[in-house]
Formats: C-alpha cells, sequence, structure tokens
C-alpha cells in the first residue's frame, strides 16, 4: 500500500515490521523502490532475497529499460541467465527494449533466437510486437517484416508498428501497402488510430503521393481526427512535401490551436514550394502572423524566414528584416547556430551586404565547414577572390571541410583562380580534389571546364565535360565548354554542343543562347554574319521561348553596329524592353 502511494520510507519501516518476510513481501518493497525511482536499493533488495522470485527479476529489468538504464537491464538478464534463472515473456521484453534503446542489433537477435527455441515467438504477440519495434530502432526493416509476416495473429499494435517501423526507415511504398493492407482501422481506438494515420501521412509524404494522401485525408476526416493538431500538422508536411502549399494553407486556416510546429510546418511548405508558386513572400506573411499570436520562433523558424528573404530578391527592406532577425538570434541565444549563420550569409549577401555576410560569420563562436563553405563562396560571389582563397586554405589545412561541402568549397576556390587569372593553383586544386577520389559533381565540373576554357585550354576543358558528360547532366557545365568555344570562335563546336543539347533533352537557357551569338560574333563574316545574327536571336523567343536578356540585345547591336547596320542597331536599342546600357550607345557610337 505504502509503495503504490510513493511512501517509500514507510514501506520499509512496514516490511521490517514483517516477522517472518515472504517472496510477496521481498517483491513488494522492491516495487516500492522502483516506484520511487530508487533502482539502486531495488537491485540491492533483489540479491538479498532469501528465494529466487521471477517477478522481482522482471520489475528491476522492466525498470531500467523503461528509466533509460538499457546496459543495466542487459546486464541483469545476464547475470540471470549465469544463475540458470529462466526468465519468461516479460522478462524477454524488458531485454527487448534494451536492445531497441542501444540499437543493438546483434544482442537483439540472440534474443529472437531465445525466444524462437521457448516456442514464444508465435504465441506470445507482446513480444512479437516488441520486436518489430526493436529492429527498426535497429534500422533493420528486413528482420522488422519478417517477424510481422510469421505473425500468426497480428492486433493493431502490429500493423501500427510494422507502418512506423516502414516509413521511419523510408520504405514508404511498402508503409503504404501495409497501411492498405489493414482490414481493422475501423475497429481502432482514437490513439491507435493517430499513430496510424500518422504512419500512413508519413508515407504518402515520402513518396509525394498525394492522390493516396488525399483518400487518407478523406479517411481521417469521416473518423472526425482532421481536428487533432498532430494530425493537422501531419496533413500540412503531407501537402507541402506533394508541392500543395494551398490545401496546405486551408487546413493551416480551419485550425484554431495552433503551436510552434504547427506554424513551421506551415512555414515549411511554403519554403519548399516558394521557387514554383512565389510563396516566399507567404512565408513571411506566416511569419508576421506568428508574431502577432505571441509564438515564439525556434531555430527552424528563423532559417526559413531568412531563406525565404534570399528568395525574394536583394531589397533593403529584406536587408534590414535580415539584421532583425539575426538581433532576435542573439536575444534567442541561437548566435551560434549553424543552419541560421549559413542562411544569414547567404541572404545578406544576396542583398549586396557582404559586411553584415562577414560579421556573423566572424561572431559565430565554433565556425564549421558549412559556414566556412557559405563565406567562401560568397566571397567569390562579391569579387573578394583573395579572402575567400585564404579562408579556404585554412579550412582545408585545418582539416574541417566535410565530405558534403568538398565539390562547393573547391568549386567556389577553382572559380576564384580563374576570376584572379591564377591558372596554375586553379590546376593543382584540381589535382587536389581528385585526391579526395569523391567524384566530380556538377558544380565542381563546371568550375574546371570554366577556368580551363578561360585559360584556352580547350582540349582540357572537353576532356573534363566529356568524361562525366553522361552521368551529370547539367547546363552550367555544357554552358561553360560553350563558352569557352564560343570566345575561341569556334561556332561548329558551339552549335554541334547546342544539337546534344537538345538530343539529351536538355533545356537550353539565356546563358546558352548567349554563347550561340558571341560564336557567331567571332565566327562569321559579311552579311551571312548578319543574317545568322538575325535569325538565332529571333529564334531564343520565337522557338526556344526564352527571354531576350540585355546580354543577347547587346551581342546583336555590336554585330549591327560593325557591320553598318547603324539604323537596325538603333531601333533595337530603342524599342527593347530594358533600359538601355551606357555601352550600348557607346557601341553605336563607334
Amino acid at each position: 500500500m505504502y509503495g503504490k502511494c510513493g511512501r517509500t520510507e514507510d514501506a520499509i519501516q512496514a516490511f521490517h515490521r514483517i516477522r517472518h518476510s515472504n517472496i510477496y513481501s521481498w517483491t513488494n518493497l522492491i516495487s516500492a523502490f522502483v516506484r520511487s525511482g530508487d533502482l539502486d536499493r531495488a537491485r540491492s533488495a533483489l540479491h538479498s532475497m532469501p528465494a529466487i522470485e521471477i517477478v522481482a527479476w522482471n520489475t528491476i529489468i522492466t525498470a531500467y529499460a523503461q528509466q533509460g538504464h538499457p546496459r543495466r537491464a542487459l546486464h541483469l538478464f545476464e547475470i540471470m541467465d549465469l544463475e540458470g534463472i529462466v526468465g519468461d515473456g516479460i522478462t524477454l521484453l524488458g531485454a527487448i527494449e534494451a536492445c531497441a534503446q542501444l540499437q543493438s542489433l546483434s544482442r537483439g537477435r540472440q534474443i529472437h533466437a531465445r525466444i524462437v527455441s521457448l516456442g514464444l515467438d508465435r504465441s506470445e504477440l507482446p513480444l512479437a510486437n516488441s520486436l518489430i519495434k526493436m529492429y527498426s530502432r535497429c534500422a533493420s526493416v528486413r528482420d522488422a517484416k519478417r517477424v510481422f509476416d510469421g505473425m500468426i495473429h497480428r492486433d493493431l499494435v502490429s500493423w501500427n508498428t510494422i507502418i512506423a517501423a516502414l516509413a521511419t526507415n523510408g520504405h514508404f511504398d511498402l508503409a503504404l501497402e501495409a497501411f492498405n493492407r489493414m482490414n481493422q482501422r475501423d475497429r481502432a481506438s482514437w490513439n491507435t488510430m493517430i499513430i496510424t494515420f500518422l504512419g500512413g501521412l508519413e508515407a504518402c509524404a515520402g513518396l509525394t503521393a498525394i492522390a493516396e494522401g488525399k483518400l487518407l485525408h478523406s479517411s481521417i476526416q469521416r473518423w472526425g481526427l482532421d481536428s487533432r493538431l498532430q494530425i493537422s500538422t501531419s496533413l500540412i508536411t503531407m501537402y507541402g512535401k506533394c508541392g500543395d502549399p494551398e490545401l496546405a494553407r486551408s487546413i493551416f486556416d480551419n485550425c484554431n490551436s495552433r503551436d510552434l510546429i504547427f506554424w513551421n510546418a506551415m512555414l515549411a511548405a511554403y519554403a519548399k514550394n516558394g521557387h514554383l508558386s512565389g510563396d516566399f513572400a507567404k512565408a513571411l506573411q506566416a511569419f508576421r502572423e506568428m508574431a502577432v499570436e505571441g509564438i515564439k520562433p525556434s531555430s527552424f523558424t528563423l532559417c526559413a524566414v531568412v531563406e525565404a528573404c534570399g528568395e525574394i530578391g536583394a531589397t533593403a527592406i529584406f536587408l534590414e528584416l535580415g539584421r532583425n532577425i539575426y538581433r532576435e538570434c542573439c536575444e534567442l541565444g541561437l548566435k551560434g547556430d549553424v543552419r541560421i549563420s549559413s542562411a544569414l550569409i547567404k541572404m545578406f549577401s544576396k542583398c549586396g551586404s557582404l559586411r553584415d555576410a562577414r560579421m556573423v560569420f566572424e561572431e559565430i563562436p565554433c565556425v564549421d565547414s558549412s559556414c566556412s563553405t557559405a563565406m567562401i563562396v560568397e566571397y567569390v560571389a562579391h569579387g573578394v577572390n583573395e579572402a575567400a582563397l585564404s579562408l579556404f586554405k585554412r579550412l582545408v589545412g585545418e582539416n574541417r571541410c566535410e565530405e558534403g561541402d568538398c565539390p562547393p568549397v573547391f568549386a567556389a576556390a577553382i572559380n576564384a583562380c580563374t576570376a584572379m587569372g591564377d591558372f596554375s593553383q586553379g590546376s593543382k586544386l584540381h589535382e587536389q580534389f581528385l585526391e579526395k577520389d569523391l567524384g566530380l559533381d556538377a558544380v565542381i565540373k563546371t568550375a574546371l571546364v570554366a577556368m580551363y576554357g578561360k585559360r584556352g585550354d580547350l582540349a582540357k576543358a572537353a576532356e573534363v565535360f566529356l568524361a562525366h558528360a553522361l552521368s551529370i547532366q547539367d547546363e552550367g557545365s555544357w554552358n561553360s565548354l560553350m563558352e569557352a568555344y564560343a570566345r575561341a570562335g569556334h561556332l561548329r563546336q558551339v552549335l554541334e554542343l547546342l544539337r546534344r543539347m537538345d538530343w539529351n533533352g536538355m533545356i537550353p537557357d539565356g546563358g546558352t543562347m548567349l554563347n550561340v551569338l558571341v560564336a557567331i560574333r567571332h565566327n562569321s563574316t559579311g552579311s551571312s554574319l548578319v543574317k545568322r545574327c538575325r535569325e538565332y536571336f529571333r529564334s531564343i523567343a520565337a522557338d526556344r521561348w526564352i527571354e531576350h536578356t540585355p546580354e543577347h540585345y547587346e551581342c546583336v547591336i555590336d554585330i549591327l553596329a560593325r557591320k553598318g547596320f547603324a539604323k537596325q542597331a538603333k531601333e533595337l536599342i530603342e524599342n527593347m524592353p530594358y533600359e538601355p546600357r551606357p555601352v550600348m550607345w557607346k557601341l553605336f557610337s563607334e
């Protein structure tokens, strides 16, 4: 009685007043210690028992597992083996839970083998369910599925556990299949159904299966669970990942109770789809609404807003907003948050304030690889190439460059060398990168092709490009090689690359077509030059649906002016949809 009421000392006194204690009184004493969290005294009492009682051993093993001491639970389980004490299903449940917490696959399999040898794998449903959960925590989906498929009887816990196991480990198609196979959903309890629906929504989000997600949403509405905050949050996440932020917003607006996680889900939906639908501005509006409701932002919130500011555009308004967010980060103790710092560096740079970007970088207490990479990239973007190379050498020299950051940081350093005309150092960086055996991705390949092209080494540029042309389908490296050929006046090679881009299903951009115009300017002569120039200039918008850029106009104006077509050049300047650049009038006058 005293133990159940949490009065441990009274329980001890009552125990000592018992003249002839037995296994039941000893077990009750141990249970009292466990309830109060005093596991050391519980274990001491266990070893003082005059007789072995499996219930007492189970009580402590289970307590160790449930209270975050999995190693102690397994140690006690091993002592039972050494002393020849035969455990039961509850003993094994505690041991399985301990293995799950430790993510010890080998120990878990040993205990599973023990369960099979005792013939409990098919008769004890809780054991099978716990095995599925344990294998899931150990990332062994194959073992989890094997246990599930071998079960003669399954309850709702079995189905929920396997769905969660599959979804958590990225097997979203199998999770969705398992969810659709359930035939007892209508009889599920509310809490069990919430877990089931959450697993199904996670599967739909991972697969971007919006049709199945909508069907699941309908089922949730039939059960009246769509008003639950956790369910609503998962629905917003699912629709956001499936590319429908408007449906996500409709769920958001219909929810009266909103917490931080709920707001973050909506911000994430806008941020993920902003590049397609202009929802970055909506992310900022949601952030303002969040402040009105008095919800304090987290690091995730602030990072999403900063990234939205950087994507919308470089304006003084967003620059000041970024500064306010940085001050808020300092007030919330998030000054050194790596993700926010990287996002702020990029945003400030895009807004034209390298000074603010450098301030954020220099005030990070412990600079990591991603922040250094972001700063190096922005240095190069602003032409501060010596500072970029200095920081690059420090990052690589101190062996702090993580594998995932190597391609972008090496590409930025190579671009800095290209801008400075230091091709010797750029070649050394190429060799240094190859020694890391990371392979060439799109960003590093583009930088290398551009460097060798600017150096005039077209053979080397083509070698780098062709070595990975089929495995890396990116417009950047194609444009870099085309630019190198165009500057050298190799029109045939430029047109051949354009043909191959079309053949491979790649979509040329404005830079691609500028390279064609430049190649025509350097290669053709006389009337054929003007004719070809006009044909390709017309085809940019008419055939390829690419908007003409000021650079396109500048190139054509230069050609017309050089060949004596002054009237046509002037008409083009006066009718272009952009404010004429001074250089255009200069080309015309010359």
